[in-house]
């Protein structure tokens, strides 16, 4: 029997841990963005308000100064951000006229 085949078991070390979680990092910010697609489109006040005419916009969320908003594009859904909406502090979104409930009651109608 040869004694000099005795090995160590492999000891944790620390600084590999901290060398792979580096590496996932670099790949998660630089290498899957790009495979992933183009993610979030930054679009201005302008162009959210024709999307919303047009009616392209299905989901609307506002949160401090940005406008996040999803569109429906060749038949997939796409993010898009409005970022600092119209230089304003709290964004003006239009809404759409109301329709009226009851087409039979008109809103010229008098009571006796």
């Amino acid at each position: 029997m040869d004694k000099n085949n005795n090995k160590q078991p492999v000891k944790f070390n620390w600084l590999y841990l901290f060398w792979v979680l580096c590496i996932l990092v670099l790949l998660n910010g630089l290498l899957f963005p790009v495979v992933g697609g183009a993610g979030v489109e930054s679009t201005d006040y302008g162009t959210f308000i024709q999307r919303v005419d047009s009616g392209l916009v299905s989901k609307v969320q506002i949160k401090d100064n940005d406008i996040f908003y999803t569109i429906l594009r060749q038949g997939k859904e796409q993010q898009c951000e409005t970022p600092e909406a119209n230089g304003c502090s709290t964004p003006q979104v239009r809404m759409p006229p109301a329709r009226s409930a009851s087409p039979r009651c008109p809103s010229s109608a008098t009571l006796p």
